[in-house]
């Protein structure tokens, strides 16, 4: 019995006295300093634009579909 309480105080000792190598997550962020490729692909800004004129394209959609679908659950609104 002795045995196993000197054995857990080892174990709760080393645990304490032991240093940790996880640092404080908002240190780490704020030693990163990564900026964008603005010029590692060719076309890269041709396909910016493409990209944003398809979400906007999406965005106009949905809203037109998001009106279309509360006017479909309220039938005969027009005859108020």
């Amino acid at each position: 019995m002795d045995t196993l309480i000197a054995l857990s105080e080892a174990i709760h000792t080393a645990t304490l006295t032991t240093p940790t190598l996880v640092a404080d997550p908002a240190v780490v962020v704020a030693q990163i300093d990564i900026s964008p490729n603005e010029s590692g692909l060719p076309g890269i800004s041709q396909l910016r634009t493409i990209v944003g004129a398809v979400m906007t394209i999406g965005l106009v959609l949905s809203v037109l579909a998001l009106i279309i679908s509360a006017m479909g659950m309220n039938p005969g609104w027009w005859t108020r």
